[in-house]
């Protein structure tokens, strides 16, 4: 290692931007001036420090980005309230159009240049929207709006109940037209707001043709707004097939869709009494299938709805993972092969193989690989590390004895035991005396060990637990698929444990559902107990739905199905 330190030294004396180094560094490996090895220690030492920079500036300023865009809108909710009985009137004169943008200039940060836009934005409720079409047209009377304004124009047709009138359908399909054949890339604004009004003119085609014009260039931004009014769209017409379709799209790539969605496919299940179980469990499925937590608005509409169809739903809580009015354990399914390949897989190649460089260097990792292959199977892996640091930031001290009870507390239940730790633990004689009972494998210092864990436990099969009180978010959200991240979670419920070590000896109890998992965070999704579904909710004023996240919620329902359907 100190010759890597000596190579590194000479790398950083010839080289300045962080660029620089990495293209001297590639230019040595090239001409076979240094070892490939080297090179990933390089990375890690040197341009992982500048990633955690740029993720510390990216967090640090994103949240003023969303400050920014709350305050506005409360000065435009500020607005409405302020201006609301003028605005109501069904016809504006042009002199009171002048009064109100005076008053707004003097009255609010808003600028000349965006004024038309805001003034829009403020008429975007069902009770104004005539006014801010009365006063787009005044605007085009004198002069082109700008295309942010019509953006903003188009989506007021968004909060008008019924169908356009031939004037209203003839006007903003001209309007379209027009974006159409002048823009060939769509910002994500002007793609929603031409998709909501085309969704409002029912024209299914030119929806999917703006989806995919815009999705063909943007992979990150997902329109929301824009499938919202799609879906409503196609559950206006009964194309059951194509709103899953999208609906699914949604699920994966946000959250899914808002609660006003969610109302109009309840309409939808309710328009057949025969149907109405079938297509409300449909809906069920995808929300535990894409850990979807909908909101306390939804859940309650769906709760009053099933109540009058047979069903029996009611508010309750979990106890333990136990629900406290059914007395039935929420969660009780494990993966099936399938899943469990499924996630197997999806970890070897999104944690191990794709993230290589970030964890360790290749020979390192070829080692490892080589060892388990000989090794396996394991009945239980455990994280060393995290078993001895996990109360230092309570108590200041790590408990290298708890390791050496819970080794020897598995040992005693005859069970395979592999022990991974880092480099730096070898310091602890003690564990010398474990190596009769358990296998140790100690990773560099430098190397990230969790990924090592998890590799150890999947290869050994969906059996092996691993015991380690990390709940590895951002190894869940580095899955980058909603559906394995859920499978992921599942198998954390029935394969993750924690210890207890007091007077009494060593007590291993699952993660999920312990004291240190309060609000269930590990599995609480949607999920399925016998003919009893248990549905979180949320009810945080910022968001409409939410998909699995940290932030879970404590709130719950517990439907029961009818009878005749379990």
């Amino acid at each position: 290692m100190d010759e890597d330190i000596q190579s590194f030294a000479s790398i950083r004396r010839r080289t300045g931007s962080v660029q620089n180094k990495l293209q001297s560094v590639l230019k040595f490996v090239a001409e076979g001036n240094l070892d490939i090895h080297i090179y990933m220690a390089f990375l890690k030492q040197f341009i992982s420090p500048y990633l955690k920079q740029t993720r510390t500036f990216s967090t640090k300023y994103t949240p003023r980005s969303v400050l920014l865009h709350r305050m506005r809108n409360e000065v435009v909710m500020k607005c409405r309230d302020t201006y609301e009985k003028l605005l109501s009137q069904p016809d504006i004169s042009e002199a009171v159009w002048e009064e109100i943008k005076k008053d707004m200039l003097d009255k609010t940060y808003v600028t000349p240049l965006a004024l038309d836009t805001f003034i829009i934005s403020t008429c975007q409720t069902q009770n104004l929207m005539h006014a801010g079409i009365q006063y787009y047209k005044l605007i085009e009377s004198s002069k082109k709006p700008s295309i942010v304004t019509t953006a903003e124009y188009l989506l007021l047709y968004g909060y008008k109940n019924g169908p356009l009138s031939d004037a209203e359908k003839e006007h903003v399909w001209k309007v379209y037209k027009e974006i159409s054949e002048q823009y060939t890339v769509l910002s994500a604004e002007i793609a929603n707001a031409c998709i909501t009004v085309l969704a409002k003119l029912g024209n299914v085609d030119e929806c999917i043709k703006v989806i995919e014009q815009f999705e063909k260039y943007e992979s990150v931004e997902f329109l929301r707004k824009g499938y919202d009014a799609f879906i409503m769209c196609l559950l206006e017409q009964e194309k059951i097939e194509l709103m899953f379709k999208y609906m699914i799209i949604s699920f994966k790539k946000c959250s899914g869709p808002t609660p006003k969605v969610y109302t109009k496919y309840l309409e939808y299940c309710l328009k057949d009494k025969q149907d109405f179980n079938a297509r409300i469990e449909r809906l069920l499925l995808l929300w535990r299938e894409y850990g979807i937590i909908p909101h306390e608005t939804s859940v309650k509409e769906f709760s009053v709805a099933c109540n009058d169809h047979g069903w029996s739903a009611k508010a309750t809580a979990l106890y333990r993972s136990m629900c406290t009015r059914c007395k039935l354990k929420a969660f009780e399914s494990d993966l099936t092969m399938e899943e469990f390949q499924i996630l197997k897989e999806s970890i070897m190649k999104k944690l191990i193989i794709e993230k290589g460089y970030q964890i360790t260097n290749p020979r390192e990792q070829a080692n490892f690989i080589k060892f388990i292959e000989s090794k396996k199977p394991y009945d239980v892996v455990i994280d060393a590390l995290n078993v001895v640091y996990s109360r230092v930031a309570q108590t200041k001290y790590r408990y290298v004895d708890s390791l050496i009870n819970v080794v020897q507390h598995v040992h005693s239940q005859n069970k395979r035991i592999l022990v991974i730790g880092k480099s730096h633990m070898l310091k602890y004689k003690k564990l010398e005396n474990l190596k009769n009972i358990a296998d140790f494998y100690y990773v560099e210092n430098i190397s990230n060990d969790d990924e090592f864990t998890l590799f150890a436990t999947v290869s050994s099969g969906q059996d092996t637990i691993f015991i380690s009180n990390d709940f590895m978010r951002q190894h869940k959200f580095a899955l980058n698929d909603s559906k394995v991240s859920m499978l992921f979670k599942r198998w954390q419920h029935f394969h993750q444990y924690t210890y207890i070590v007091n007077s009494l000896g060593v007590n291993l109890i699952p993660l999920s559902g312990s004291v240190m998992d309060r609000d269930h965070y590990i599995n609480s999704g949607v999920q399925k107990t016998g003919s009893y579904w248990h549905i979180p909710f949320h009810n945080a004023s910022s968001v409409t739905t939410l998909r699995v996240n940290p932030s879970t919620s404590r709130n719950w329902f517990c439907f029961r199905m009818p009878e005749s359907q379990t």
